[in-house]
């Protein structure tokens, strides 16, 4: 079976609990979005024409009723400016050596965290060319995700506990005429996958 194949195939369900309030139980169905590949032209970084061959954008872990929502977004290169914009406005007035990785100015930012601030980089050049960085505006922090962007989306596809936690840290399940929050607290998928958020 392909990524793409397992990818499509791939779903399940977050059981979740209301934040303040959890004695009130919610369980919201995943599956996750995949664009048909189309025309790009792309830097020579290692990975990116392996993952933009196969896909022309990809929604991880979205929220069946609500598609915008979804734990990672990686985007078309045509959305890469204005998500480079964003990211700039984050970073642009910190000083490189006190916040930034060394290779900052090597990166591409290629997606995000839907609605976070937070944002996926691909680094350039240098040893590491194409690995997954995410970066996140709370603490700027920068978190290694994977080798390449194929790896990052193997790895998201099978989450340990801290990696669902991550995940639940910015998905709130919110309901139109409800300011309800969610936090996940279980995930369960079509493979037989049970994983707890760490809390």
């Amino acid at each position: 079976m392909t990524l793409r194949e397992r990818i499509a195939a791939h779903g399940g369900q977050f059981h979740c609990h209301q934040i303040h309030a959890e004695e009130n139980q919610k369980t919201v169905t995943f599956a996750h979005e995949l664009l048909p590949p189309r025309e790009a032209t792309l830097p020579d970084v290692p990975g990116l024409k392996d993952f933009y061959g196969q896909f022309g954008g990809l929604r991880l872990y979205a929220h069946q009723d609500d598609a915008e929502e979804a734990a990672f977004h990686v985007a078309h290169p045509s959305e890469w400016a204005a998500l480079e914009a964003c990211y700039r406005g984050w970073v642009d007035d910190e000083e490189d050596d006190e916040f930034l990785p060394s290779s900052e100015g090597g990166y591409l930012v290629v997606g995000e965290e839907p609605a976070t601030g937070n944002y996926l980089l691909v680094q350039q050049h240098g040893e590491g060319a194409g690995a997954v960085v995410l970066f996140d505006h709370d603490g700027f922090e920068f978190v290694e995700l994977g080798d390449s962007l194929l790896d990052f989306v193997e790895r998201a596809l099978e989450p340990d506990g801290q990696a669902l936690t991550a995940m639940a840290s910015h998905m709130r399940f919110r309901t139109e005429g409800s300011d309800a929050q969610w936090w996940i607290v279980e995930m369960r998928d079509n493979g037989g996958r049970v994983v707890r958020t760490e809390v």
